[in-house]
């Protein structure tokens, strides 16, 4: 046979093949896509034999695990108050295709069951496969795809760790939409410089898998948690001042993180009536109009005031001076979480309950 159709029959069957090859639905894309399911991405029950369509599918086989994921922030990522607010004055599509990322094929404009967010399907599901760290060794009701990723913070990095993107793009998705090199949230890179890298992973204290609280995912939201890590100390350093110690124990990453407008606000109250506040976030602020470009982010990260990474003893500080007068021999120390920016916060229909809740009160002597 002549070279030239040898060849020629090759390319043909390389391009049979790929014709011929199943489409399947990526993991992830940091946002810059949707997730698009044919039919045949939707698993089979392995009871049933239907295709499981909807978490709730897999609640008789993982009570627990469903159970947990119904009361976590991430079944309610497209549909809490907090983001609708906040997406309803930057509506981007980018934003959505993290929050609530599935859709259907010649339906990709319409996120496929919102009301679950980041849902069972989203995470395990792909080419009627169930996506997952490791198989089971005892029964194996699926037909898995082993995914190394599933074990590390890789799979975390996909929705937490991402940058601003272009002015000209933010409205956008897909081939229209670009990133910039101006971190926007950070908190997988923050994993990284901590003292947890390497010994305990993402899914150790967010997953718990095996576990009653398997698939909670706490987070920033998680006050009962916050309670528990976070801690206060204050000393009279002179007659005039005071020195405030915050103290995060347990947290694998700086605290805030997440939101670029997530701040930890100490409120400071004396029994004269003294007051002082302190807040720990990620700084920003507006690029000048005169310094804006298309191809530059909105914002710029211009200060870091967070409780930093912990090292190796998983205990992170950050310590202030504060203005007291001699007088008041007693502080009331209050923290609040606030999950709105500030301006937002003046402006906003929703209660205090929500966008700035208790997460601590105690009353602190000093000598």
């Amino acid at each position: 046979m002549p070279r030239f159709f040898f060849t020629l029959l090759l390319f043909a069957a390389a391009a049979f093949a790929a014709t011929c090859e199943k489409k399947t639905a990526p993991l992830f894309s940091k946002g810059v896509y949707p997730l698009v399911f044919t039919e045949q991405d939707f698993p089979l029950h392995p009871k049933t034999g239907t295709p499981m369509q909807t978490s709730a599918d897999c609640a008789s086989c993982h009570k627990t695990v469903y159970d947990n994921w119904l009361k976590s922030r991430h079944r309610v990522a497209l549909t809490n108050e907090l983001y609708r607010e906040s997406h309803e004055r930057e509506p981007s599509p980018w934003c959505v295709n993290c929050h609530a990322p599935l859709r259907l094929t010649g339906a990709e404009q319409k996120p496929y069951r919102g009301d679950e967010g980041i849902s069972c399907l989203v995470c395990h599901a792909r080419a009627g496969k169930i996506l997952t760290g490791a198989a089971p060794t005892k029964v194996e009701a699926h037909t898995y795809t082993i995914r190394p990723e599933f074990k590390d913070e890789r799979m975390c990095e996909n929705c937490h760790e991402f940058n601003f993107p272009t002015a000209a793009t933010a409205m956008h998705e897909g081939e229209k939409f670009r990133y910039t090199a101006q971190p926007m949230q950070s908190t997988v890179e923050e994993y990284r410089a901590s003292g947890y890298f390497g010994r305990v992973t993402c899914q150790g204290c967010h997953l718990f898998s095996g576990t009653a609280d398997s698939h909670s995912f706490p987070g920033g939201h998680a006050l009962e948690r916050l309670k528990r890590d976070l801690r206060i100390e204050i000393a009279r350093s002179d007659p005039n001042h005071i020195t405030v110690r915050l103290f995060a124990q347990g947290i694998g990453h700086a605290f805030p993180t997440g939101d670029l407008f997530r701040t930890l606000r100490v409120r400071l109250l004396g029994a004269d009536g003294h007051a002082a506040e302190i807040e720990l976030r990620h700084q920003f602020e507006l690029v000048p109009a005169a310094e804006r470009d298309a191809n530059a982010p909105l914002k710029r990260r211009v200060k870091e005031e967070t409780l930093p990474p912990p090292r190796l003893d998983y205990v992170s500080m950050r310590e202030y001076t504060v203005p007291w007068p001699a007088a008041a021999r007693s502080v009331s120390a209050e923290l609040y979480m606030d999950y709105l920016d500030p301006l937002n916060t003046m402006t906003t229909h929703l209660s205090r309950r929500i966008t700035r809740p208790l997460i601590l009160r105690q009353k602190l002597n000093h000598r």
